[in-house]
């Protein structure tokens, strides 16, 4: 099977790599980098990886996080409103990045890629379709004092 050179188009004609580029002057190819594939590779590694054996689908973890967390805020402070596992996911992913703010450290930066990836699994599997002429939900909630 006959194999051609990518930067010149020899074929079958390189022992040790392309050298054609510093003898005939063709321009010697630039590696394409994509700026954070690496980050959210590792991410959805750890996602989907090691952590889900050992812990469980994170959706699921979210979700029960959120109960234990809303029943704390109604005991501690008569806190009325819910989280959702979205909430849990979007503050996790603000948890890595105040960590950050501290110190750098890669595996904050993955694990806050990683959160906001489940972040919008959960979105996307929850999104509802407003029609334009009702309030958005969010236009009812009152600030928090």
């Amino acid at each position: 099977m006959s194999e051609q050179c990518k930067d010149c188009g020899v074929i079958d004609g390189h022992l040790g790599g392309c050298i054609a580029w510093s003898i005939i002057g063709i321009p010697k190819p630039n590696p394409v980098i994509k700026r954070g594939d690496r980050l959210f590779d590792d991410a959805s590694s750890t996602i989907n990886g090691a952590r889900q054996t050992t812990y469980g689908n994170p959706e699921d973890s979210f979700r029960m996080i959120a109960e234990r967390w809303n029943q704390f805020l109604k005991c501690r402070y008569g806190f009325e409103r819910e989280l959702t596992a979205e909430d849990i996911a979007f503050m996790m992913a603000d948890f890595k990045m105040a960590r950050e703010c501290n110190q750098h450290k890669r595996d904050n930066l993955v694990d806050a890629s990683g959160y906001l990836g489940i972040t919008d699994d959960l979105v996307a599997a929850n999104a509802k379709v407003i029609p334009v002429n009702e309030p958005h939900p969010v236009d009812e909630v009152e600030p928090i004092k």
